[in-house]
């Protein structure tokens, strides 16, 4: 224990000087009483602000490139894949306990920031004809994957691939419209998630119909 000789007390804890007259103490510090809570460094709000003014300033900076030098491709992939990873932040913070979840959001804004900048650089052609297809199959596929290496039931994720059975027939519009000029992928895509799940919805009915129940009700 920690003595001031001024004072004439007795200090309990560590403390670099007396608590009365600021004197010097002798003695042996002691163990704090409580443990001391190091201080966060940065917060995740905090964090999260400067990532915004940062993804913020780079898109500032690059819509006033494209104004003085015109708005060309690679501008336009930058400034998409800017608010991509802004975006992709955001749902991390948001959905990491739920990884379903954000795989699902996360493969959603990927498809949508790919056909908007094929819409730009290309009139509409790669995207629909090939990487939106095959997003959906990989998004029916992961899901099943990370369902089953989570040990999760059935009931439990389901309902995403619902979503992606009907989100899927979106397709539908470049191909009846004349958008997509390559529709075989599209239409296997659509194909192959509807057998699936149909089997699904004939030969697992309860957990479906539980599922559905728990969905709208929340």
């Amino acid at each position: 224990m920690q003595y001031c000789p001024k004072c004439q007390i007795r200090v309990r804890g560590s403390k670099a000087y007396c608590p009365l007259c600021q004197g010097e103490l002798s003695g042996d510090a002691e163990p704090h009483v409580y443990p001391v809570i190091p201080a966060r460094r940065l917060s995740g709000v905090l964090a999260f602000k400067i990532e915004t003014f940062l993804v913020a300033a780079l898109e500032i900076v690059l819509a006033a490139a494209g104004v003085i030098g015109g708005f060309s491709g690679i501008i336009t992939i930058l400034m998409i894949s800017a608010l991509l990873v802004w975006a992709d932040l955001w749902l991390v913070r948001i959905f990491r306990n739920n990884p379903l979840k954000l795989i699902t959001i996360e493969t959603y804004l990927a498809m949508l920031a790919c056909c908007c900048a094929d819409c730009r650089l290309t009139g509409m052609r790669w995207a629909v004809q090939w990487m939106v297809p095959f997003a959906f199959l990989g998004l029916v596929a992961v899901t099943i994957f990370v369902s089953a290496l989570l040990k999760m039931r059935l009931e439990e994720y389901v309902i995403y691939i619902l979503i992606d059975a009907v989100l899927c027939l979106l397709q539908l519009i470049p191909v009846m419209r004349g958008w997509n000029t390559v529709p075989s992928p599209a239409v296997i895509s659509i194909a192959v998630i509807w057998i699936f799940t149909t089997s699904v919805l004939i030969f697992r009915t309860r957990e479906v119909r539980s599922a559905s129940g728990k969905w709208f009700h929340i």
